[in-house]
């Protein structure tokens, strides 16, 4: 029968698609992990001012956006489409230098663990059993190599954008494509079961973890050992190496095709329309994942179940989310709702808030209560200058810290591509599918102008909120 023939080619292809996934995925994990605990221990060493500028450098491959990396790697990619293996290397290459830093953070901001390393030592020459010993092993700082590996595993197999845009063998891009030019949902959504399973590992073993009890997070840093000097160069060059490629050369393309084609943005009457609705969806989900977050770091009645049913989604990625919600929405229940903004904010709520989590965590770890709890009564205070004082302290220490996870959440809402692509109603047009879709016709010169005000919209929003919050503070000082 020709339905089951195709239907057999079909299932056959997705299982090479998920096997490649599965293969890179594994691959950047443990040369990740890898990375990222050399990494640790050399971002404890130095002066502050070396430091900073290894954060800075390390950091930025993960907050480059896809769209900006692949308007520059395209047509790399098209021009190696006869050379698999070298497209796969640079798109692999290219996705364990953005997804290290997450595994970095992870682990600088892991908190002591239960079961101490001469604990652990000692335990293993004592007679104790095997079922303890590992029990031991699972409650030492192995617990946050696991964690992070898990991570690193999950966002290279969800990876989607950058995979569709350079074609990798990937199962997101080829569910994707076929989706975007045809498949049913219906069939969509059953190749999506095995992906899913394939994940489920990693998902509980990260839901336990964002439940484990917020105390913890208090503790002091993890004191990391001395790195030698080849670790040290290994981790210069890494650093420095993904700056240059994930950062700095898109960056200087991006230059490059703004300049060509600044002439023709006039003629795109439709930009500012569009990045209004980015703006205004981005603001929406991100303040929404803000608070949901913030109720859910605090809520001390929030059972395991719930907890897991709110992360879950979200942990599984962009383009399974997008798909379940598509079909959720399709039910005779909720049709109603299906061309409605209700779908897409509702999905990218949920899958910000994984991250979201993870990002009041690193603040829960940066912060003293004692500290929060002196700076709280000086606010209280009868005397007007120590009042000013106080706030002032309070915007350095916590106001900033705020703004800027603000800011990160809602950017991240702002650029991203697969949720609206899947789940956009009608009269919407967010600026990052329009990019997505013009990118498939090439690096088009007017596209570099365009991706460049996407990207500049933002922070010159921020520039203007911190301006209006100094001149307000100036004001108030005066009276």
């Amino acid at each position: 029968m020709p339905g089951v023939a195709s239907q057999r080619v079909l299932t056959l292809t997705i299982a090479v698609a998920i096997g490649w996934s599965i293969f890179r995925s594994v691959c950047i994990a443990l040369l990740g992990m890898w990375l990222a605990r050399i990494t640790q221990s050399a971002l404890q060493q130095g002066s502050r001012t070396l430091r900073s500028v290894l954060w800075m450098m390390l950091l930025s491959p993960f907050f480059t956006p896809s769209l900006m990396t692949g308007f520059c790697y395209r047509d790399t990619a098209m021009s190696l489409l006869h050379v698999p293996v070298l497209k796969e290397l640079l798109y692999g290459l290219i996705i364990c230098m953005q997804l290290v830093p997450v595994a970095v953070v992870l682990l600088v901001f892991a908190p002591e663990p239960e079961v101490s390393d001469t604990a652990l030592r000692v335990a293993r020459f004592s007679n104790c059993s095997n079922s303890i010993y590992r029990r031991l092993l699972l409650h030492s700082k192995l617990q946050f190599d696991i964690i992070a590996g898990c991570t690193l595993f999950l966002l290279s197999f969800q990876e989607a954008e950058l995979a569709s845009l350079m074609q990798a063998a990937s199962w997101t891009e080829w569910i994707f494509t076929r989706h975007a030019t045809g498949l049913s949902l219906a069939m969509s959504l059953k190749l999506i079961v095995v992906p899913v399973l394939v994940q489920l590992p990693c998902l509980i073993a990260i839901a336990i973890w964002l439940k484990a009890n917020n105390d913890a997070y208090f503790a002091s840093q993890n004191q990391s050992s001395q790195v030698n000097g080849w670790h040290a160069a290994i981790v210069f060059f890494w650093v420095l190496l993904a700056f240059i490629v994930v950062t700095l050369v898109p960056a200087w393309q991006l230059t490059l095709g703004a300049l060509r084609g600044s002439g023709g943005i006039l003629n795109q009457p439709s930009l500012p329309r569009e990045l209004g609705d980015s703006l205004l969806l981005a603001l929406t989900t991100g303040f929404l994942a803000i608070l949901l977050g913030q109720r859910v770091v605090r809520s001390q009645r929030l059972s395991c179940g719930l907890l897991w049913l709110l992360i879950l989604p979200g942990c599984m990625g962009n383009l399974v989310l997008g798909l379940l919600f598509a079909g959720i929405f399709q039910t005779d229940l909720l049709r109603f709702a299906y061309d409605t903004p209700a779908p897409l904010i509702f999905a990218e709520v949920l899958w910000l808030l994984p991250r979201t989590l993870i990002l009041f965590r690193c603040l829960q770890r940066s912060r003293s209560s004692s500290a929060d709890y002196q700076l709280e009564l000086f606010r209280h205070s009868k005397d007007p200058l120590q009042v000013r004082q106080a706030n002032e302290l309070h915007w350095q220490f916590i106001g900033r810290v705020w703004l800027a996870m603000t800011c990160i959440v809602c950017f991240w809402s702002y650029l991203e591509l697969m949720l609206p692509s899947i789940l956009v109603f009608p009269g919407m047009a967010p600026v990052s599918l329009v990019l997505y879709n013009a990118m498939h016709y090439g690096r088009i010169s007017v596209l570099g102008m365009k991706l460049l005000i996407t990207l500049v919209v933002p922070v010159i929003l921020v520039l203007i909120l911190i301006t209006l919050r100094k001149v307000f503070q100036k004001f108030s000082m005066k009276v």
